[in-house]
């Protein structure tokens, strides 16, 4: 007994968008082959726009090109057909929905803010008054410091290491030459209490030499060298010293100093020549 397909029959209300082309393509007897070819579909493409199974087709521009290419072949109007698409797919005609920006709220204390702000400009304020100091600091330290200290010669070190060590100042020194002796410059005349001495040393050798009056001024400081003649005056008692007595004669007031043995043993000695 042979079995009966019944075929469910579509009213025109019923069918819409591909349907309606089924139909359109069968009641004008075109095959489907036809359709594919002349749409460039494969006959499995064409039977999914029957279907209204448009997915198949890939993007929804795809699947309006060829409804409207397919309406045209089979005589049904255009704008019927993409009526019927729009309602079975309504996601197709909208445009894309674009969503608001998230804004991301950072829940962040206020207080915590402040805290952060306050210890940065500490950190700044630090930094700005060490590296200030240092710069301070580094300028005293290249400064020299003061000193009035001047140069004394060690008496045990003889004259020939005083000799090494040598400072010249005779600002009040008056020298004569040999051949010259009786060429005195003297000073503007000054009126003095306390007695006067004159004292002429004529060196010999090399010998270390300082004199200073009573007065406290440096008539001589210097190195005496063989054949030299330095005459000073100055306020009685006047304070000698030498740094080896054998390379040089005393001469007092016009009259020779007598230097004992004692004092010619080359060591360094002081001397105190009182008024004549």
């Amino acid at each position: 007994m042979a079995k009966v397909i019944k075929k469910k029959v579509l009213s025109k209300e019923q069918v819409a968008g591909g349907e309606r082309l089924h139909v359109a393509r069968k009641a004008k007897d075109i095959p489907i082959e036809k359709i594919a070819q002349e749409l460039n579909l494969d006959e499995e493409k064409v039977r999914a726009l029957e279907t209204n199974e448009f997915a198949l087709l890939g993007a929804p521009v795809f699947a309006k090109g060829h409804l409207r290419n397919y309406a045209k072949l089979v005589d049904i109007d255009v704008k019927d057909i993409m009526t019927d698409y729009y309602k079975l797919d309504r996601a197709a005609g909208l445009p894309p929905v674009v969503g608001e920006r998230r804004r991301v709220h950072l829940d962040i204390d206020p207080l915590y803010l402040i805290i952060g702000a306050i210890g940065i400009l500490f950190i700044i304020v630090m930094a700005y008054w060490f590296f200030s100091r240092g710069m301070a600091e580094d300028d005293v330290s290249t400064v020299p410091p003061a000193t009035n200290e001047r140069f004394i010669p060690d008496p045990m070190r003889g004259a020939e290491s005083v000799n090494n060590e040598r400072t010249v100042n005779e600002s009040t020194v008056v020298e004569f030459p040999e051949d010259n002796a009786a060429l005195i410059e003297e000073d503007a005349p000054t009126i003095s209490a306390t007695p006067q001495i004159e004292i002429e040393l004529s060196y010999i050798g090399d010998c270390w030499t300082e004199i200073s009056d009573n007065a406290g001024r440096r008539l001589f400081y210097d190195l005496g060298q063989s054949g030299r003649v330095v005459k000073v005056s100055g306020d009685a008692p006047v304070q000698v010293f030498l740094g080896d007595a054998r390379a040089v004669d005393i001469t007092v007031a016009g009259n020779p100093w007598p230097l004992t043995s004692s004092m010619l043993t080359g060591q360094p000695i002081r001397l105190t020549i009182p008024a004549q």
